[in-house]
């Protein structure tokens, strides 16, 4: 009890401090309860966070993202950073962390675009979403918030900012991209203040309902959708009952391809013996308790539950379902499923909760300050490419085979993607030397050199791709095939 009442002393003493940072009425103590916070400070900006983030560790106190769970400390409020902006030319929506999924669909829809995929539960910000990897509408087609998902904003425990993804440039480009850390980690790796995320054409929607009278159809019309690659549905949604099963598939696309969709599905329907039949009730799973189990074992969990079940299936190997029955979170863990609970979005300080999370945390900050990571810092790596090395690696290949001159390197930056200026001044990178090995056994000496030298190797073949995947990365070493 003396601990914890010091705890709620060093937050109330940061407090005072956050007041002169923030302005008064942005601060607010709460009264001593359990699995509540000590001090609520609702900000308008990711400068703010940072300033709170950085008094609470100066005190060594944790600031959360969210209420939720916190059990004392200081809870950032995000509710009022809930700007949205459309990027059309590159497909993308940026919206801050307490944005609403209603603000950012009609953001998108009044520049005809749409969300891929997104909770079930349109009032939870963006931010928490952005840290889970949560079922929801779309994530059939789309997946999870780890495939939608391009950048963040996120303030680390000790106040420092950092963007781990990229904005403008695809996934598919060379580089550092820590943005897949982020979905997933319910909150551990700092406060996510803004995100990027990804938006398609909207096209159109189209949903077909097919009945099945046994379970051996129905069990052989869900196997021939997930086996058919060709067939995304936005939503695969059923319900069963008494023996009946039915299932909604939603398309969305453009509107020739829906309708090819459409048929192929009737075809599939037909072949399990399935009618096609009226929607049944809509799926709202919003506000309601779910599970989510494995594909494998979704027929055991319906049997168990006394055959009544709405779901939902989240991809080819899972499946969501509400948590009608007393018995579901229980059954569902004993077929290798488990409760799909809202996660806790937020941050950690170094040794007051999570002390591998703060150590991982650690590694990770010095990653970014040591500007391997910051594309506008011109030596990103702390290495030195010496004439000692140069001349080690003639030795190996002979001098023909090793390029140094301007004109030769600038033309290992890039393949032929239509994007070699924008990648180079995100990347900054100019090979240090371009080799040309012969034979595996000089790729390998190479391999051996860069390695104790600690510098990196871009292999390189023709450079057709068209999509930037050859260039370097970080001013390394670049190996082409051309004399192979």
């Amino acid at each position: 009890m003396e601990s914890k009442n010091k705890y709620r002393e060093a937050a109330l003493s940061a407090a005072e401090n956050i007041r002169n940072a923030v302005g008064e009425a942005k601060v607010r103590i709460e009264d001593e309860k359990e699995f509540s916070p000590d001090v609520v400070v609702t900000v308008s900006s990711a400068e703010e966070v940072a300033a709170v983030v950085r008094m609470a560790a100066g005190v060594r106190v944790a600031a959360l993202g969210t209420a939720a769970f916190c059990g004392g400390g200081i809870a950032v409020d995000l509710s009022k950073m809930n700007k949205v902006s459309v990027s059309k030319a590159d497909h993308t929506v940026k919206a801050q962390a307490g944005a609403g999924f209603k603000e950012i669909i009609a953001a998108a829809a009044a520049e005809g675009m749409v969300l891929g995929s997104m909770p079930f539960d349109l009032s939870e910000p963006v931010g928490v979403w952005a840290a889970s990897e949560a079922v929801g509408n779309g994530t059939y087609k789309y997946g999870p918030a780890k495939d939608n998902l391009l950048n963040a904003e996120i303030v680390l425990n000790d106040g420092t900012v950092i963007e781990p993804g990229y904005d403008e440039i695809g996934s598919y480009m060379s580089g550092y991209n820590f943005i897949q850390l982020i979905p997933g980690s319910e909150g551990t790796l700092g406060i996510i203040t803004s995100v990027t995320l990804k938006l398609h054409p909207a096209g159109v929607r189209k949903s077909v309902s097919y009945a099945f009278s046994s379970d051996d159809d129905a069990a052989a019309f869900e196997s021939s959708v997930i086996r058919d690659a060709g067939l995304k549905p936005l939503n695969f949604t059923f319900c069963t009952e008494g023996g009946r099963t039915v299932f909604t598939l939603e398309y969305q696309g453009e509107p020739e391809f829906v309708e090819l969709d459409t048929i192929q599905t009737d075809g599939l329907a037909a072949a399990a013996n399935g009618t096609k039949t009226e929607a049944p009730a809509a799926f709202e799973p919003a506000g309601k308790a779910g599970v989510v189990v494995p594909l494998a074992n979704a027929c055991a969990y319906i049997a168990a539950v006394g055959g009544k079940a709405r779901g939902a299936l989240a991809d080819r190997y899972t499946v969501y379902f509400i948590a009608d029955a007393e018995n579901a979170v229980c059954e569902a863990s004993k077929l290798g499923g488990r409760e799909a609970r809202k996660v806790l979005f937020g941050g950690r300080i170094d040794g007051i909760r999570d002390e591998g999370t703060a150590a991982f945390m650690k590694a990770l900050k010095e990653f970014f300050r040591t500007g391997e990571y910051d594309a506008r810092s011109g030596d990103r790596l702390k290495r030195c490419f010496s004439d000692k090395i140069l001349d080690e690696l003639k030795e190996l290949l002979g001098k023909d085979n090793v390029n140094t001159s301007p004109e030769e390197k600038i033309l290992y930056t890039h393949d032929l993607a239509p994007l070699p200026k924008l990648a180079t001044i995100a990347f900054d990178n100019m090979p240090d030397a371009v080799l040309r090995p012969s034979k595996t056994s000089e790729l390998s000496q190479i391999m051996k050199v860069a390695y104790r030298e600690g510098i990196p190797v871009t292999p390189r073949g023709n450079s057709t791709w068209g999509l930037g995947g050859s260039q370097p990365a970080m001013r390394a070493l670049s190996s082409t095939s051309r004399r192979r």
